[in-house]
C-alpha cells in the first residue's frame, strides 16, 4: 500500500463534517464556504488529481447557512475509506 500523504488526513479530518458512502460519494458540510473552494477543492484536485471547480459547493438554503461540497469519484471513496478508517484505529488505541 502507497504511503499517505499529509492532505489525506487533513481531508478526514475535513470528512468529520461530511461523510462517505459505499455509492462513492463524498459529502464535506461547512459554514465557511471559501475553506470549501480555496483549501478542500485544491487538496481534493491535488491528491487525486481531479478536476473539482466550485460548482461542486452548494448552500443548504436554510438559516443555518451551511454549504456542502458533492461529488462521486471511486478513486477518492477507496482511499478515503482506507486512511479514515486507519485514522479512527489510532485515535481508538490512544
Amino acid at each position: 500500500m502507497m504511503p499517505l500523504k499529509k492532505e489525506a488526513y487533513y481531508l478526514c479530518g475535513a470528512l468529520r463534517d461530511g461523510s462517505i458512502s459505499k455509492q462513492n460519494q463524498i459529502k464535506v458540510r461547512q459554514k465557511n464556504k471559501e475553506w470549501l473552494t480555496k483549501t478542500i477543492i485544491p487538496c481534493f484536485n491535488r491528491l487525486f488529481n481531479l478536476k473539482l471547480s466550485t460548482d461542486a459547493v452548494y448552500s443548504d438554503g436554510k438559516k443555518s447557512k451551511c454549504y456542502y461540497l458533492l461529488f462521486k469519484s471511486k478513486k477518492v471513496y477507496n482511499s478515503l475509506a482506507v486512511s479514515y478508517t486507519h485514522l479512527r484505529a489510532h485515535e481508538t488505541s490512544l
